[in-house]
C-alpha cells in the first residue's frame, strides 16, 4: 500500500499519482489528459514493461493502477498482477473495447478490480477513478 503522508489535523492525504498503460497512443494521450485536469500525476506509459518499471520505481506514490486488458506485450491482468507482487493492495481500473465479460478469460480479482468499456467519456473514466480510489 503506498505511504500516506499526513494533513496537519493527522488525516491521511491519499496519493495523487495514477500509473497507466495503454498501447494505443491516442488513447493514451487523451486518458492522461483527463486524469491530469483533475490534478492527479500521470505516470504514462504505452509498455508494459516499462508501466511495471514505473510501479517498481514509484510505489510509494501510486494510487491506482489503469491498464488496457489487451496489449501486446503483456496483457492487463499479467501487469497487475505482478505489479501486485510488490503493491498487493493497489486498486486496478481495467480498459477494453471489449465486454465485461472479457474478465473470464483472465483471473481477475472481481472484488477490486473495476471496468471501463472503450470507446469511454471523460466522465465515466472519472466515475470509475473515483470509485476505484474510493476502495482505499
Amino acid at each position: 500500500m503506498p505511504s500516506k503522508q499526513k494533513n496537519t489535523d493527522d488525516t491521511p492525504i491519499k496519493p495523487k499519482t495514477i500509473l497507466l498503460a495503454e498501447d494505443d497512443p491516442v488513447v493514451l494521450r487523451t486518458t492522461a489528459r483527463v486524469l491530469s485536469r483533475l490534478d492527479y500525476e500521470v505516470l504514462a506509459h504505452q509498455r508494459a514493461g516499462e508501466a511495471l518499471a514505473s510501479a517498481i520505481l514509484y510505489a510509494d506514490k501510486i494510487a491506482l493502477l489503469i491498464t488496457d486488458m489487451m496489449m501486446p506485450e503483456m496483457n492487463g491482468d499479467r501487469l497487475a498482477q505482478r505489479i501486485h507482487k510488490h503493491l498487493p493492495e493497489l486498486p486496478v481500473l481495467y480498459m477494453s473495447g471489449y465486454s465485461h465479460d472479457i474478465f473470464n478469460d483472465y483471473d481477475v480479482d472481481r472484488e477490486t478490480a473495476f471496468f471501463v468499456g472503450k470507446p469511454f467519456t471523460p466522465q465515466e473514466l472519472i466515475d470509475k477513478v473515483l470509485a476505484a480510489l474510493d476502495m482505499q
